[in-house]
């Protein structure tokens, strides 16, 4: 599911040189990442409990860093 839904963005998404789908912030939040992987939010929490996804906590709201979501997308993207 992963990968079908990551092989339609560009490239240039990922690394952060668009302003499509992110803008240049380092941080997202939960629906961001969730959108844009194509899963739900419920089961980006999952990841987040589990530790596949690192995230930190900027007063009560999740955030997860660009670069632990590529390093994310990397390791689970199945090729």
């Amino acid at each position: 599911m992963l990968k079908s839904t990551l092989s339609n963005k560009p490239q240039s998404v990922l690394e952060g040189s668009s302003n499509d789908y992110f803008p240049q912030i380092p941080f997202f939040s939960i629906q961001q990442v969730a959108d844009y992987i194509g899963v739900c939010d419920k089961t980006l929490r999952k990841y987040l409990k589990n530790g596949s996804l690192p995230y930190f906590k900027l007063g009560s709201f999740i955030r997860i860093r660009r670069q632990d979501l590529l390093n994310f997308i990397e390791k689970n993207v199945r090729r």
